[in-house]
């Protein structure tokens, strides 16, 4: 394989291609990623025609970092890992973090600031609640505001109608 491929998962034929010769641990993590987007599509392919038409909308960085979440479950990260550096420093400063409409327009990284979404849903509401917001979100369960409104029971509002 070339030294210039990356890692993909095609979405129309699920399929998975990647570099060989990555470090064990991270190679562990990629796979469990990429695989994470193999479970992600087949969610996905029964809402295929509405997203393809724009009637339904899932941010990217949802997906992405929904998957960096899902594989966090399983496969921490280690110290030094570049995206959890990335979210401490995201989440050092509170004029730092991206509010939901940079979030919902795929303004903000959404591999890190999506997953720091899905750890404070767990933290806050119990363990479980950002797997539920994920998947409840990917299967198109209503607007992604209202489900966060919904999960924590009205705790944390409805960012799509009011962001503050």
């Amino acid at each position: 394989m070339p030294k210039s491929t990356v890692v993909v998962v095609a979405w129309a034929r699920t399929r998975m291609v990647i570099k060989g010769d990555f470090e064990p641990q991270l190679f562990e993590r990629i796979v469990a990623h990429e695989l994470v987007h193999q479970f992600q599509m087949k969610i996905l392919k029964g809402r295929m025609l509405g997203l393809m038409l724009g009637m339904q909308r899932i941010p990217n960085g949802f997906i992405e970092g929904g998957a960096e979440y899902l594989t966090g479950l399983r496969l921490p990260h280690t110290r030094s890992d570049i995206r959890d550096d990335q979210m401490r420093m995201l989440a050092s400063d509170i004029h730092t973090m991206p509010p939901w409409e940079l979030l919902m327009s795929d303004g903000a990284n959404g591999y890190v600031a999506w997953k720091m979404v899905f750890n404070f849903l767990d933290a806050k509401f119990g363990p479980g609640t950002g797997v539920k917001f994920h998947v409840q979100g990917i299967k198109g369960k209503g607007d992604l505001g209202l489900l966060l409104y919904s999960l924590s029971k009205g705790v944390l509002g409805n960012p799509t109608k009011n962001s503050e």
